[in-house]
């Protein structure tokens, strides 16, 4: 199948750059959106991430122009075509065009510009119970460091019923040799989200009263439940012929894709 354009990527500026271009999307991301991650202007109704990235592949699936590969495959770019495996099947496809806006898990002929190295996204995920209240609504952190940028809590399904916050997340974003440190392990992290809910007056259940008066308190129970590393490529290519490389917000793609007066 010859395409006059294709689009690859894994976020929602890429699915909307494909949406408003009328191209073939081919979707990267093998990790959830984040729930907590505010788009940088309000997209289709929405604030977030995660259900602007589910409306626009709802809505280029209904055009019939979404592509998925399989997990643990390399899409490979060769010249003016494309391959992949897709349900287990091997597919091809040659383009006109093809706009990257993530390289990272791609396979590219492009010359390289700069070599740096990959860093990792890090979401560690904890289960929280023992905060001595039902809390609606607990403050985010925010840190400038690279470890613990952020922490986002949040009401999870896994309780029924619950209308009160019983998990959260943490987001780092790592080199390989942190990633392999304890200094950054999720056992750390729970120490800091510990710090976090004290910091925020949650100490957890009241016991009683220490002699001097001073309340005694269980402090609250942060239970690791997984943690997921996104790897990112961070080395810039140069546009070759037929694939050229992109990196625009949602704000850049609404503007060059506006008509024109």
């Amino acid at each position: 199948m010859l395409l006059k354009k294709l689009v690859i990527g894994k976020t929602v500026e890429s699915a909307l750059y494909a949406l408003l271009t009328d191209s073939l999307f081919l979707n990267t991301r093998i990790e959830p959106p984040l729930f907590f991650k505010k788009l940088e202007v309000s997209l289709l109704g929405f604030e977030t991430e995660a259900p602007a990235w589910s409306r626009l592949n709802f809505m280029l699936g209904l055009l019939g122009k979404r592509l998925s590969p399989d997990e643990n495959t390399s899409p490979r770019l060769v010249d003016n075509e494309i391959k992949f495996m897709s349900s287990g099947r091997l597919q091809r496809h040659r383009f006109e065009e093809c706009i990257v806006f993530d390289p990272t898990g791609i396979v590219l002929e492009n010359k390289l510009k700069e070599t740096k190295a990959h860093t990792y996204t890090v979401v560690d995920d904890f289960e929280l119970s023992s905060l001595g209240k039902k809390y609606s609504y607990l403050e985010p952190y925010e840190s400038k460091e690279e470890f613990a940028e952020e922490i986002h809590f949040y009401v999870s399904p896994r309780v029924d019923g619950a209308n009160f916050v019983t998990d959260c997340a943490m987001v780092s974003t790592l080199t390989q040799e942190q990633l392999n440190s304890f200094d950054y392990s999720d056992s750390i992290a729970k120490f800091i989200v510990l710090r976090h809910l004290t910091n925020l007056g949650v100490y957890g259940i009241f016991m009683n009263n220490y002699k001097n008066g001073t309340p005694k308190y269980r402090k609250p129970k942060v239970k690791h439940v997984k943690r997921v590393v996104i790897p990112l490529d961070n080395s810039t290519y140069q546009d070759s012929e037929h694939v050229k490389l992109k990196k625009m917000s949602i704000q850049e793609v609404l503007d060059e894709c506006s008509p024109k007066r």
